[in-house]
């Protein structure tokens, strides 16, 4: 996205953007799924830890709404859009970088159930 094009980013567009650019590692969510280099476990690790973020996003929404906006200033849509962006900023931040968060929790409860589905799915193919 150049710089021209700055003034027509909408907090969608900007959503999409962060969505396909700015994914785990700079790639896109989406590529994980025909990932073979990774694990089933690392692929829980990073969709729990995406998960995460949007959690915290949600939370940090729900917070800024709670601050009483003065009308002395008001930065219109492109205060909207740098708010939006900065809060997806901090919950992907705050997500990636604590140890033992949410992402730690649902891995260790859906561990289980791959661990599970991977011994169910060698005993059909030993039949």
């Amino acid at each position: 996205m150049s710089i021209s094009n700055i003034n027509n980013l909408t907090p969608d567009k900007g959503r999409q953007y962060l969505l396909q650019n700015l994914g785990f590692g700079g790639e896109p969510v989406s590529s994980l799924t025909g990932d073979k280099g990774k694990t089933e476990r690392e692929k829980l690790e990073i969709l729990s830890r995406e998960f995460e973020s949007i959690f915290l996003n949600q939370m940090i929404k729900t917070m800024r709404k709670t601050i009483d906006k003065s009308n002395l200033i008001d930065g219109g849509s492109a205060e909207r859009i740098y708010t939006d962006l900065l809060d997806e900023t901090l919950s992907r931040n705050m997500a990636f970088s604590q140890k033992d968060g949410l992402a730690s929790q649902l891995v260790d409860q859906l561990s289980g159930q791959l661990e599970d589905g991977e011994k169910q799915n060698n005993e059909k193919d030993e039949e």
